[in-house]
This record gives structure tokens, sequence and C-alpha cells, in this order.
């Protein structure tokens, strides 16, 4: 498996139904836990940004336009963490 931009992405929006389908169903979500352990090992606004990108559901511009960066910082660090979350799910999971 091949954890890209699209694959994290879909992940991350899908954290909050597979978080409670775990606890329902009573069986672990390794890769959901590795992602909570990613994201707390994040600086604040690193982990901050993607909660509100992909878990809450926001959007980039609604993002830039709350945290007053600009719409280009916000893609370009979106980018930065899905990358180095890319990097972590290779090493843990492999390939």
């Amino acid at each position: 498996m091949t954890y890209d931009r699209q694959y994290l992405e879909n992940l991350l929006r899908s954290a909050r139904e597979r978080k409670l389908r775990a606890k329902v169903l009573e069986k672990p979500d390794e890769e959901l836990d590795f992602l909570y352990r990613c994201l707390d090992g994040l600086d604040g606004d690193g982990k901050k940004l993607l909660t509100a990108l992909y878990i809450d559901g926001g959007s980039v511009r609604r993002c830039a336009m709350v945290t007053n960066l600009s719409r280009y910082y916000v893609e370009r660090e979106k980018d930065r963490l899905l990358g180095l979350l890319s990097g972590l799910f290779t090493e843990r999971f492999g390939r």
C-alpha cells in the first residue's frame, strides 16, 4: 500500500467516523491510532491546521481567513505536513 497524499487526505477526512467505528466495534484501528500519534507530535500550528482542514472539514480559504495567514502559505504548509505524514506512514507500515 502506498501512503500518498490522497490516501492520507481520505484518512484524515474519515478520522472521526473510523474512531467511532473502532470504539463501537471494539476493534483497534492501527492506522488511525498512528495518525493521532503523528498529529500529537506536530507543532501546535501544524496539528491545528490539519485538524481544521480535514477533521473539522474546513477549507483552505476559511482556514487562512481565521488564522490571518495567506492561502498560499496554508496550501504550502498543508503540502509539507502531508509529505511528512506520508514519510512517517511509509516508514511505519511499509510500502
